[in-house]
């Protein structure tokens, strides 16, 4: 898709691999910045400047070892060289506000790829349920049906709709898209939804009572059964 996106617009492109990932194994969301930024400090002879998109907006920073973006505007400039320099791109938007601002530019409609699971937009995974539901409180979910299956999304639109309410207590991503479907009168059956909150309150109830060495076991049991 993105080599599609480059050609059609003129664009060149840079691919890279690494085998990072099964070497130091680390969740993506802990160290992004830094993975990311490493490939710029590995190609730095074709860069002077590179805008890294923030994740967040400042005023939600904080210290967290889960994800980077909280703080990232701050160890950026930690990375930069003499040859190159890193600024946090999109400061003074919220997520939510990047994504209205996106749909003005029509080409999203056919390129647009945020999942962090498969090559195309999974549209189960959380990044794909907060896009698709941000898409659809903003009215704009139409207009993607080229990279979401939309269907699939109006038939669990409920349950995709109360993993946001589940999780807004706890992420700002999820707090923000909340709250803009609160102030505008988005409607959904709040019955529906609050069925599917309890259970992902039980869930994670039993999924605390498990002890860690059954988590493990079943986890690779899960990987092995993929794999087959």
């Amino acid at each position: 898709r993105a080599k599609d996106f480059a050609n059609e617009q003129g664009y060149p492109l840079l691919v890279v691999n690494s085998n990072i990932m099964s070497i130091q194994k680390i969740k993506f969301k802990s160290v992004h910045t830094q993975r990311n930024c490493a490939v710029v400090l590995a190609l730095q002879k074709l860069f002077s400047v590179y805008y890294y998109a923030s994740g967040l907006k400042l005023n939600d920073f904080k210290i967290d070892d889960k994800d980077t973006a909280y703080y990232d505007v701050f160890t950026l400039n930690m990375l930069s060289t003499d040859n190159v320099v890193f600024y946090s791109g999109g400061l003074s938007y919220s997520r939510l506000q990047k994504t209205k601002l996106l749909t003005e530019y029509q080409p999203s409609y056919r390129y647009l790829n945020v999942c962090w699971r498969e090559d195309n937009n999974c549209g189960i995974c959380p990044k794909c349920v907060r896009t698709q539901v941000t898409l659809d409180f903003l009215g704009k979910l139409d207009i993607y049906k080229e990279v979401f299956n939309l269907k699939k999304y109006r038939v669990h639109r409920h349950y995709n709709i109360a993993q946001i309410i589940y999780h807004s207590k706890n992420n700002v991503m999820f707090k923000d898209i909340k709250e803009y479907g609160d102030k505008n009168g988005i409607e959904y059956s709040k019955i529906i939804v609050t069925a599917h909150i309890i259970k992902f309150y039980l869930v994670n109830l039993v999924k605390r009572a498990v002890p860690q060495v059954i988590k493990t076991h079943l986890k690779k049991k899960l990987k092995q059964l993929r794999n087959r």
